[in-house]
């Protein structure tokens, strides 16, 4: 059998990075079908497992819009298992970066799972442990050295240092005091000045002219 040259795997290789990440996981279930139900089985069965085994946090209520318990033992359990699978169908690098399992950015998991583990008491179970503290290895490997806050996570959590700050949530915001829009001030009703006939007195003219401002007449005013 012919060996692809140097020049064709670098072609496909080059083909395989145009295609996107929403392009790469829209269509990974049904272009991959069979890893598509075995990821799926696995992470129910590692669910099922979990949620057996670990103690809820009765701190969760604290803090604001906490990760689900399924959600992250998705993400660990999903990503884990493309990582030890391997191969460029289970952790395939697109134009936008790395994705496990036709599902996350690895890259940009760590951050999320350390805190979500922390919030649902998930190291409760010994499942789950297992399986978090080898994903963090891994993660560390790949991406340690990316210094933003899913990397510093991870260092943090496996140094022991990692702390779930408490986010209090947002009070109800106060009702304002109605604002009574005031009424625009209407001005008083122009009363048009007398037509001048050129037969007044002196007298006349003076009096006709008070109230009338230094002008003695509007706009409106007959000239």
């Amino acid at each position: 059998m012919k060996k692809d040259s140097s020049k064709e795997r670098t072609q496909r290789y080059r083909e395989r990075l145009r295609e996107n990440a929403d392009e790469w996981t829209d269509a990974w279930d049904e272009r991959y079908p069979t890893q598509s139900a075995e990821v799926s089985g696995f992470v129910k069965g590692i669910g099922r497992k979990v949620l057996e085994e670990f103690t809820p946090n009765p701190q969760r209520h604290l803090y604001f819009r906490p990760f689900s318990v399924e959600e992250t033992v998705d993400y660990v359990a999903r990503t884990l298992y493309a990582f030890r699978k391997d191969g460029d169908v289970w952790v395939r690098k697109t134009s936008d970066g790395i994705i496990a399992a036709g599902s996350y950015f690895p890259d940009g998991l760590g951050w999320m799972i350390v805190t979500g583990t922390h919030e649902n008491n998930l190291e409760t179970s010994p499942t789950y442990s297992a399986l978090y503290r080898e994903l963090l290895l891994i993660l560390d490997q790949r991406f340690g050295n990316n210094h933003d806050r899913n990397s510093e996570a991870i260092k943090q959590e496996l140094a022991g240092k990692f702390v779930l700050s408490v986010e209090s949530k947002p009070e109800p915001s106060k009702s304002e005091p109605i604002q009574v829009k005031p009424e625009p001030r209407v001005p008083p009703p122009t009363v048009d000045a007398p037509p001048i006939t050129g037969y007044e007195t002196p007298s006349e003219e003076q009096n006709r002219l008070i109230g009338f401002g230094t002008f003695g007449m509007t706009r409106t005013s007959h000239l």
